[in-house]
């Protein structure tokens, strides 16, 4: 969660602490308005991190080399809105490879990993696109699934059709695809009760 100005947002990440603790979700929420200090990484989850840089890197140099077009939202712009604008602009020139796609419809924010070109029309032509996300984890976990399917949410506005799959490149290089429709009733009924538990926090 994050508070510009008097409007909050929500991340991928918020949905996915509300299903594995509604307790976590709440103290997030008291910590807009009641900021509390964080404990400082460990140098094991630095070095954790470092190691998902290097594995979403090394996938990079790897899908960049496939794609006759490529992009890198992160460098297109420097504000949230800058992106989100460059992210849509890609989309709509049919850019191959789209890196560190943004989205915004408020009150919803999410980064995607990837962003890959396939076939499948959509409102941007004969084609659309599908998200790949990279994982250090050997074997997908269910939250994964869920920050793909918030992702794909925010796609779907975009060029007018959720994406049929979704994809993870795991930390021993499998790569794994999901069909959305396989999980829309879950992830569509567990946002509707965070964004009940969001008003009933409120009030």
């Amino acid at each position: 969660m994050q508070k510009i100005g008097s409007h909050i947002v929500y991340s991928a990440s918020d949905l996915v602490h509300f299903m594995e603790c509604q307790h976590l979700s709440a103290l997030d929420r008291l910590h807009l308005e009641q900021p509390m200090e964080k404990a400082e990484d460990s140098e094991e989850a630095a070095i954790i991190q470092n190691r998902g840089f290097a594995h979403e890197a090394a996938y990079l140099e790897k899908a960049k080399a496939a794609a006759d077009t490529f992009i890198d939202i992160a460098q297109a712009g420097k504000t949230r809105d800058q992106k989100v604008a460059a992210t849509i602009q890609a989309m709509e020139q049919g850019i191959d490879l789209i890196y560190q796609a943004a989205f915004y419809d408020a009150p919803l924010v999410g980064y995607a990993d990837f962003l890959v070109k396939v076939s499948t029309p959509s409102q941007l032509g004969n084609y659309s696109y599908e998200i790949i996300d990279t994982k250090l984890s050997k074997t997908t976990r269910a939250k994964f699934i869920i920050q793909l399917a918030f992702y794909a949410d925010l796609l779907a506005r975009v060029q007018g059709r959720a994406p049929i799959q979704v994809h993870i490149v795991l930390g021993n290089g499998n790569k794994e695809s999901f069909h959305l429709d396989d999980y829309r009733y879950y992830y569509q009924h567990l946002k509707h009760r965070f964004f009940e538990f969001i008003q009933e926090n409120e009030q």
